[in-house]
């Protein structure tokens, strides 16, 4: 009987190094410029983290901050809503966002505490369960109480398109 080998997340996971991460007292307006720094172009395609890992300044994780967390705290429902009814909303809504971007932290709009992660050891079918039953499209991978890295669902769908 052959027994598959069994791939460990570390062997797919990204080193903390090559992914952004903000702190939870950061300014959500720096949050921004850090996950923009992330973007590149690739062959007229737009590339880059979709989330940023957050610590505490223990290093310890704390949350994930996505771009539908920031893209919600803008509250576009409003604007759009005003902008019915007055072409200066547009420049209400920038006057907002310089005002508050840079007063808000991050922890006031991340996916909080309790936050899923997985051991360098955990197996990378675990690691798939847990991102099919939880919904989450990054792992933070943890060691020691330190991210050490992250597994995101493209490294695990690239692993499993492998191996059919």
């Amino acid at each position: 009987m052959n027994i598959p080998e069994i791939v460990k997340v570390k062997e797919l996971m990204l080193p903390i190094e090559e992914y952004s991460t903000v702190y939870e007292d950061d300014t959500v307006d720096h949050a921004i410029d850090v996950l923009h720094e992330s973007f590149r172009y690739d062959k007229n395609f737009l590339m880059g983290h979709r989330s940023l890992i957050v610590l505490n300044r223990e290093k310890h994780p704390v949350g994930i901050l996505t771009l539908r967390n920031i893209l919600s705290a803008m509250n576009f429902d409003e604007v759009m809503l005003d902008l019915q009814y007055s072409t200066a909303s547009w420049a209400s809504f920038y006057n907002w966002h310089t005002q508050n971007w840079t007063k808000l932290k991050v922890r006031d709009i991340m996916r909080n505490a309790g936050v899923i992660h997985v051991h360098p050891d955990t197996s990378a079918l675990e690691a798939i369960k847990i991102v099919a039953q939880k919904g989450v499209n990054v792992l933070p991978v943890v060691e020691n109480h330190e991210v050490v890295g992250v597994v995101r669902t493209i490294e695990l769908f690239d692993f499993i398109a492998h191996r059919i």
